[in-house]
């Protein structure tokens, strides 16, 4: 039998040992060394597993460096695009020009400040259905325990305590009544967006025993930023800025519908007032400012 010749320097520098010339035409043994598409060694399968595994993970990481890095994404709301914050607009400025509840400077600094405010948003990710009923699990839960200490914050005794104490007992059970409130209702809002998405089966076909149904998917929660609600503390409701919404579609239309309130409900001519001293301040401020920067730089 023809055997191959080791040159030893040769199969050190490359790693391949040298053939005679009469060896290529000796049987070549498939058993002997794996070929791509056999699968005596295992090799082949290995490959798909380990790119499957592989794939799951990068994927599972990545969704957690995103959730990690924020969990919701910003954006804007601009008070210009709704119809009805226009005709609000349009209702005063008639109202004022017959009642003269500002005057024609202040009306066109509030009317200018509204159509060009945007409201900044955090919107979260859309969640599963099993995110959906695990969220309602877990505000449950907690509405539970806002609740209790709800309770033992108005049983507390105050009869011997000072002014100071009493006021102090006070703000406390305002609070934790405040935040079981904003639980129930998140707990209350959940609860009708699972009855939601849970499928239904709708116009069964008994000839063939099937039926469709009707399926919907999860919204994504929105909620107005902290400094969002800072600056329409006088325009907006408390619970609108403080309590997370079911959907952006729906916290855009009760942003809309409380700023057309403010613009055309008589009770709300103080609030108007106060918003447009508000905008003075503020343009105060930023003009004071850059006059000090101007002249840090001269």
């Amino acid at each position: 039998m023809t055997t191959t010749v080791h040159d030893a320097a040769i199969t050190a520098m490359y790693g391949l040992p040298r053939m005679e010339d009469a060896e290529p035409g000796v049987p070549f043994n498939t058993a002997d060394t794996p070929r791509p598409n056999a699968n005596s060694s295992g090799i082949g399968d290995a490959i798909p597993s380990f790119a499957t595994i592989f794939s799951q993970a990068a994927k599972q990481s990545a969704i957690k460096m995103k959730r990690r890095r924020s969990l919701n994404t910003r954006t804007y709301y601009r008070l210009s695009a709704s119809s009805r914050v226009q005709n609000a607009l349009k209702n005063l400025e008639a109202a004022n020009a017959t009642f003269h509840e500002l005057p024609p400077g202040d009306f066109n600094l509030l009317k200018c400040a509204i159509q060009r405010y945007r409201v900044r948003l955090d919107v979260g990710d859309r969640l599963t259905a099993a995110e959906l009923k695990s969220l309602l699990l877990e505000t449950r839960t907690n509405e539970q325990e806002a609740e209790r200490i709800t309770l033992e914050t108005f049983r507390t005794n105050t009869e011997n305590a000072t002014a100071a104490e009493a006021e102090a007992e006070t703000l406390k059970y305002s609070e934790a009544r405040e935040k079981y409130g904003d639980l129930k209702y998140w707990r209350e809002t959940l609860a009708k967006e699972e009855m939601r998405v849970t499928p239904v089966v709708m116009f069964p076909n008994w000839g063939n025993n099937k039926a469709q149904d009707t399926i919907h998917t999860p919204t994504q929660h929105a909620q107005i930023t902290a400094s969002a609600g800072n600056i329409l503390r006088n325009i907006l409701n408390p619970e609108t800025i403080r309590r997370k919404t079911i959907s952006l579609k729906i916290l855009t239309q009760q942003i809309s519908e409380e700023v057309a309130k403010f613009l055309t409900e008589p009770d709300k001519s103080a609030d108007r007032k106060c918003v447009v001293k508000q905008i003075k301040d503020s343009l105060a401020a930023a003009a004071a400012a850059e006059a000090a920067s101007k002249r840090s730089k001269q």
